[in-house]
């Protein structure tokens, strides 16, 4: 099956992934937003590049599905940092700061919002995704396949980095870390035959790095739909909301962080009449 076409048949409840490129721009085509769908058996079922906000909202459709999503989309500050943010730093899972101000002067604008605040009618729930912070966990379950103590953990955690397959701002493909993640993400997917590299060119090599955030997304959401505990939510008072691939270790570290800090509600998704249902 070719990959690139859309699952004429998907589940009641698809498992989606987005790589949310985070400007429209004249080279969306080149540097492509792509949606990644697997089914019930973690079987990649589609992957589609995408050059706008009408093409990505038309390749979701009205749902059901979880979808998550590698861009913020929902900021509650001009400036600072989000809650979100600084829960990941305690928990040794680094993130930018996250405010209106620094996206409008990295990216011209916030496009996760934008789709979001586009998407709100259709029977869907939208989540943030972490590319690099899965890409750890699925590290440390082929390292480590059972809990050991918190003391130990943060100190193997520290150590774990997620290749590094993506161009570095507006720059070249690293085409040296797509076959890597590719690896991590083969060992849990299947991917349908699809591999990064195919064509060769650096225009491609980056479309590839998109197609594996994407598809890392999607498994975040898979976790979250039939994963059994592998996952935790993390919603913030300010209404962000994301879906963190978890064992554990991680999840306890989540919990004892989000008590201290307060305005945190760390939890699995409740299942309910197959349809996602959020902590409130």
């Amino acid at each position: 099956m070719n990959v690139e076409e859309r699952n004429s048949q998907p589940p009641s409840t698809r498992a989606v992934g987005l790589h949310l490129m985070p400007l429209i721009t004249e080279i969306d085509g080149r540097r492509p937003s792509v949606l990644a769908t697997l089914d019930e058996d973690a079987r990649l079922t589609s992957l589609e590049r995408l050059d706008s906000d009408a093409a990505i909202a038309t390749a979701i459709g009205q749902g059901p599905a979880l979808v998550c999503v590698d861009q913020p989309l929902v900021i509650g500050n001009l400036q600072g940092q989000r809650a979100l943010e600084q829960l990941l730093s305690w928990c040794d899972a680094p993130t930018l700061p996250i405010s209106v101000s620094r996206l409008e002067s990295l990216y011209g604008g916030c496009r996760g919002v934008q789709l979001a605040d586009q998407l709100a009618g259709c029977d869907l729930t939208l989540a943030e995704a972490l590319p690099d912070l899965t890409f750890r966990q699925l590290i440390w379950e082929y390292e480590h396949p059972g809990p050991i103590d918190l003391e130990s953990y943060r100190g193997r955690w520290l150590n774990l980095r997620a290749p590094k397959y993506r161009p570095k701002g507006a720059g070249r493909a690293r085409t040296h870390g797509l076959l890597p993640a590719w690896e991590i993400l083969a060992r849990v997917i299947d991917m349908n035959g699809w591999t990064p590299g195919a064509a060769g060119d650096d225009w491609d090599a980056i479309a590839d790095a998109a197609k594996l955030d994407a598809i890392i997304c999607a498994h975040a959401a898979w976790r979250a739909l039939r994963g059994h505990n592998a996952h935790r939510t993390v919603r913030c008072a300010d209404g962000a909301l994301a879906v963190i691939a978890t064992g554990p270790n991680l999840a306890e570290r989540l919990e004892i962080h989000a008590e201290r800090m307060g305005g945190i509600i760390i939890s699995p998704l409740r299942p309910g009449d197959d349809r996602p249902r959020i902590p409130a």
